[in-house]
């Protein structure tokens, strides 16, 4: 028997196909004789938004050895593997195929109850890695196997495409419990990054934006849960839960179960967002007015002194009011960059430092400060009129 197998397109250099019309040696088969060209078009993984379709879709045409098309239905089984040659099926169906002037479809899938989830088709999964297809017709393998390639648009998505996934669980009534392991994206990384996102300069749209709640054709949010912007604000409706291995559920944590929660190379404070006067700056000192909003203190040992605007929180309160520009970061504990001056004398680190005349700016508090006129203690010392040093928050 002779078997022509046409070459399979490949959508880069590396997805080279086998080649084209080579001959094989006669061989004992149902098909003793007969002519079998097979076509391999388009060979395509179809994922739907809604109803998952995980079949490969195979085109072929059988022939007999005088070239007539034959009619009929012949078992053919497909098989996927790994490597060119050898090795073990990663995946394997027979399907009984009509035949009808010569020409089939089969989808290959098509019988086939993918895993725990009861789904028809081949787990995506597998198509992370690269295939060859074997063909085995009526007991006859043929040969060589056929490395799938990609379609060239199928490498990439298409600007503001969506990924949806919407498949029957293997619980009770089709209940849906097996979707917490089953997510409409998955990433896999080996050595290299496993997720990047890329914004252009200047950009102003979320870097990353997670959604209760179907998106439709508006692409509208339903309800945000969780928003990463442009510059790297992190809000989240939930509870933040820090150190997967937080689970002795003791009450107690040991060194190795907060490690995960003490890394930041930001400075370490707490700050809460606050309704605030515009145009108020990283480092102000903060005082509060008759309204309940922030304002620069301006005047010095200044009672109703409330903290430093927070340049670079590490943990933020309130935060949903983060860009706002009717809020501002109030420094509530930890360590924060403050403005000062030499007002009221040089700073030198442990003096505790309260707002001065200058708007916005610290001082030495030098004796016997008013009670409530403290912000902090000075980390850093300062002989400049105006400068920037680190702060120990404390109000009193």
């Amino acid at each position: 028997m002779r078997v022509e197998l046409p070459t399979v397109n490949a959508a880069t250099p590396n997805c080279a196909p086998a080649t084209a019309g080579r001959q094989h040696p006669p061989r004992r088969s149902l098909f003793k004789a007969m002519l079998i060209a097979l076509a391999l078009v388009g060979a395509m993984l179809v994922l739907s938004a809604c109803g998952p379709d995980r079949t490969l879709g195979y085109q072929g045409r059988l022939t007999d050895a005088n070239g007539l098309p034959i009619n009929g239905t012949v078992s053919i089984t497909f098989k996927l593997f790994t490597q060119s040659s050898g090795g073990s099926a990663q995946f394997t169906e027979t399907q009984d195929v009509t035949v009808v002037n010569g020409l089939f479809n089969a989808g290959i899938g098509d019988a086939t109850a993918n895993g725990t989830y009861d789904l028809k088709g081949i787990d995506p999964a597998l198509f992370a890695q690269p295939l060859w297809l074997e063909i085995t017709i009526e007991g006859q393998t043929l040969t060589p196997r056929q490395k799938l390639g990609g379609a060239p648009y199928a490498m990439t998505l298409a600007p503001g495409a969506i990924i949806g996934s919407d498949h029957e669980g293997n619980g009770a009534g089709g209940a849906d419990d097996t979707d917490a392991n089953y997510g409409a994206l998955t990433v896999v990384a080996g050595t290299g990054t496993g997720f990047i996102v890329g914004l252009q300069s200047g950009s102003t749209a979320d870097a990353i934006r997670v959604c209760s709640g179907l998106i439709g054709a508006s692409r509208a949010c339903p309800d945000e849960e969780f928003n990463v912007s442009p510059t790297g604000d992190v809000t989240a409706d939930g509870t933040y839960y820090c150190g997967a291995n937080i689970n002795d559920g003791a009450g107690t944590l040991d060194e190795s179960e907060i490690a995960p929660c003490l890394v930041d190379s930001t400075p370490a404070d707490f700050a809460e967002y606050l309704p605030a006067e515009r145009a108020l700056e990283p480092g102000d000192v903060l005082a509060i007015n008759p309204d309940g909003q922030l304002v620069r203190s301006s005047s010095a040992y200044q009672l109703t002194v409330v903290g430093v605007y927070s340049t670079e929180p590490s943990y933020v309160g309130n935060g949903q009011h983060a860009g706002d520009a009717d809020y501002a970061p109030l420094a509530i504990s930890g360590v924060v960059p403050v403005k000062v001056t030499n007002e009221n004398g040089a700073i030198v680190a442990g003096d505790l430092l309260v707002a001065s005349s200058t708007p916005g700016q610290a001082m030495r508090a030098g004796d016997d400060a008013p009670l409530g006129s403290i912000i902090g203690k000075a980390l850093g010392s300062s002989v400049a009129e105006s400068a920037t040093i680190s702060m120990l928050v404390a109000l009193r």
